[in-house]
């Protein structure tokens, strides 16, 4: 029974870090652990708890670095002695050699149960070693390991809203979209975005330009896919004559935005009937409009048609990479009009 007791305890000292804020609201453990590849999470992680814990006028705020010669016997000194200036001490340590001799002066240090020290230990994505280590165990006995995993795909996209909607700002499907690309799953850069958005339009935060995000001719790579959505062949040409003319046609964004009309309709095309609209929400469709022109594709039974549209959008891509320009816009062209149903009825241009 006393097992199992402390496997659950273990379990409750994992925190999310989107739940870290709530957690020290109700509780402050000895030890923070908090590891990942994203530094600006690990560091707002960390900017979280100094917030919570220095409130307190009366704590100590110290930080180490592994990497700095004589470290570990300053730290056994810190933890021997109690501070001159302040009953409280937050003490903060970088690791990052993991050396054997260094982890056995860490356990040590955790050991020494001085109620008035918190530990805030940053590390980057630990090893399966690492996380069968003595010090790893102590820490999960202890306190709260909190694990920043890279943000990619839908989880980066769910970021980017709650962030901007943290700041007061209301993005729509398109804005939010196109940020996501700009930023390329960073979330300092994307940070960075919001916060310029929400200095410059804080006075009307649900009325941001598109073109404050980008170029108009960025904007209308969206109008295109949003032309095939909705069958309209002759605005599509005229939408890819005017990119193709454009000096700042961003090429690269025409494939990703493509690409990620493409692939929610081949992950859809798959599911039961029921469970479409969930996957289009995965995929970062959100409005019930635009799903409901997506989920009007895939009413036609023709599930091997995605795949091989972006067969096609590889070839694209291929041929922008080595600058075969004619060829690359007339498949842009070709992918555009096939998501179409009308064009799909002229054996011309079918693929």
């Amino acid at each position: 029974m006393a097992t199992k007791h402390q496997s659950k305890l273990r379990r409750v000292m994992r925190v999310a870090p989107e739940q870290l804020e709530e957690h020290l609201k109700r509780q402050q453990r000895p030890i923070y652990l908090l590891s990942g590849s994203e530094s600006f999470l690990l560091e707002e992680s960390a900017d979280k708890i100094r917030r919570t814990l220095l409130k307190d006028q009366d704590v100590e705020h110290k930080r180490f670095n592994d990497t700095t010669a004589g470290i570990w016997v300053e730290l056994q000194s810190e933890a021997q002695h109690f501070s001159l200036f302040s009953s409280k001490q937050l003490i903060e340590l970088k690791l990052s050699k993991f050396a054997a001799s260094d982890m056995k002066q860490l356990v040590a240090l955790l050991e020494s149960d001085r109620s008035d020290i918190t530990f805030i230990l940053i590390a980057a994505q630990l090893s399966k070693q690492n996380q069968q280590a003595a010090w790893f165990k102590l820490v999960e006995q202890k306190g709260v390991i909190v694990t920043h995993w890279p943000l990619t795909g839908y989880a980066f996209t769910k970021w980017v809203s709650t962030r901007a909607k943290q700041r007061g700002l209301t993005l729509n499907e398109q804005e939010l979209r196109l940020l996501t690309y700009k930023t390329e799953g960073n979330c300092l850069a994307a940070s960075q975005e919001i916060e310029q958005l929400y200095w410059f339009y804080q006075d009307a935060p649900q009325n941001i330009p598109i073109a404050s995000l980008t170029n108009q001719s960025q904007f209308t790579v969206f109008d295109l896919c949003e032309a095939a959505l909705q069958q309209q062949s002759a605005r599509i040409v005229k939408i890819v004559s005017c990119l193709k003319e454009s000096e700042s046609a961003a090429e690269q964004l025409i494939v990703w935005s493509l690409s990620q009309t493409l692939h929610a309709l081949l992950r859809a095309c798959h599911a039961q009937e029921s469970s479409q609209r969930q996957i289009l929400t995965q995929a970062g469709i959100r409005n019930s409009n635009s799903q409901v022109l997506y989920l009007k594709l895939l009413k036609q039974p023709t599930p091997t048609r995605w795949a091989k549209l972006l067969s096609v959008l590889s070839t694209a891509d291929r041929q922008f990479k080595s600058g075969e320009n004619a060829g690359f816009w007339q498949n842009i062209l070709k992918i555009s009009l096939n998501l179409t149903k009308s064009y799909t009825h002229n054996p011309t241009f079918c693929i």
